[in-house]
C-alpha cells in the first residue's frame, strides 16, 4: 500500500475511499482492509493497485492501513486520520462541589460508536465517561475544589477536544451560624452553615475571630461543627477550605460579662486598693479587660 485517499475523514463517514499500491492480485478472495481498529465494508479489487472501499466510522489519528489478500498483507503505516474531536458546551457548565448528576459535555465528531472514550474536568479523571453520540459525552461523579475554574478535557482514541476555564464549581461561602452566641470560656460547639463546604476534605479549617476553632468537625457540604475557642466580644466567622475561604463579619458574639459581687463595698478616698470583682464571661485571658468603679 502506497496511499489512501481521502487520507482524512469524520468519524461518522459513510462514504467511499480508495487505496493505492502494488501487487493487490486479481482475486477477491480473502480480500480485506483495515484503518486503524476499524474495518470498512465494501471493499472492492479493482484492479492490481486500486482498491475501493466504504467508511464505517471510526476515531483516532496516524493509524495505519493494512491491506489483507490472500497472497499476503501490505501496510502503509500512520497513513490516515479521522477528524480531530472538538468541545464545543459544558452543561450545567457551574456546580456545586458535592454536584452528584451527569454534566453533559457536547461537542464534534466524538465518533459513531463507542469507543475508548474518557473525560477530565481539572486534574480529576471522570469516574464514568459515557459516549451518547457523535456530539455528546457525559461525565458521571465531577469531583473538584470550591471556586475552582477547571479545564475540560475529552480524549477520544488518540485525539484530544479541550476547553480551557470551560467548567466551574461553586464559590465556598459562609451563611449563617447556631447558636448566635456563646459563652467567653470556649470549648462551646457552633454550628456554621454555607455551601461548597466539599466532602470530608481534610484541609477543612474555620476560624472564630482571630483564633482557629479549637476542633473542627465537617458534617456536610453544607455545615460544619466548631469548639469555640475563648473569646470576648462580637467577632467574625472565618470557613477556609484549600486555598478559598469565606468570611461572615462581626456577627458571632461572645457572651456579655456579668458583674454579681464585688469583695468590699467601700474604700478610703485616697483610693489605691484592690477590689475584687466576681461575675460571669470574663474570658479566659486578659483581653482588654478594665473595671470602672463609678466614673473612674
Amino acid at each position: 500500500v502506497t496511499a489512501v485517499a481521502p487520507a482524512t475523514a469524520d468519524p461518522t463517514d459513510t462514504g467511499f475511499g480508495f487505496v493505492y499500491g502494488t501487487s493487490f492480485g486479481t482475486s477477491s478472495v480473502g480480500f480485506r482492509l483495515t484503518l486503524g481498529q476499524t474495518e470498512p465494508g465494501s471493499v472492492t479489487l479493482t484492479s492490481e493497485t486500486q482498491a475501493s472501499f466504504q467508511h464505517t466510522g471510526g476515531v483516532g489519528s496516524g493509524l495505519s492501513v493494512v491491506l489483507y489478500a490472500a497472497h499476503g498483507n501490505g501496510t502503509f503505516a500512520g497513513a490516515f486520520t479521522y477528524t480531530a474531536p472538538g468541545l464545543a458546551t459544558v452543561t450545567p457548565s457551574s456546580v456545586s462541589v458535592a454536584y452528584a448528576e451527569p454534566v453533559t459535555l457536547s461537542g464534534s465528531n466524538f465518533g459513531g460508536f463507542d469507543s475508548t472514550v474518557s473525560a477530565r474536568i481539572g486534574n480529576t479523571t471522570c469516574p464514568r465517561s459515557e459516549w451518547v453520540s457523535d456530539t455528546s459525552v457525559v461525565c458521571q461523579g465531577v469531583t473538584g475544589a470550591a471556586g475552582e475554574t477547571a479545564e475540560v478535557v475529552v480524549s477520544i482514541g488518540s485525539q484530544l477536544a479541550s476547553m480551557s476555564g470551560g467548567f466551574m464549581f461553586g464559590s465556598l461561602a459562609v451563611s449563617s451560624f447556631s447558636p448566635n452566641f456563646v459563652p467567653s470560656t470556649g470549648s462551646s460547639l457552633i454550628t456554621i452553615f454555607g455551601v461548597n463546604y466539599g466532602i470530608s476534605d481534610p484541609s477543612f479549617s474555620c476560624r472564630v475571630g482571630f483564633t482557629s476553632c479549637e476542633a473542627t468537625r465537617w458534617v456536610s457540604d453544607s455545615a460544619a461543627v466548631c469548639s469555640t475557642p475563648a473569646g470576648m466580644s462580637k467577632v467574625a466567622i472565618r470557613v477556609s477550605l484549600a486555598q478559598t475561604s469565606s468570611v461572615l463579619s462581626e456577627q458571632f458574639t461572645f457572651a456579655t460579662p456579668a458583674v454579681s459581687a464585688i469583695n468590699t463595698t467601700s474604700s478610703p478616698a485616697t483610693g489605691a486598693i484592690y477590689v475584687s470583682l466576681f461575675g460571669t464571661n470574663f474570658g479566659t485571658a486578659s483581653f482588654s479587660l478594665k473595671g470602672v468603679i463609678g466614673s473612674t
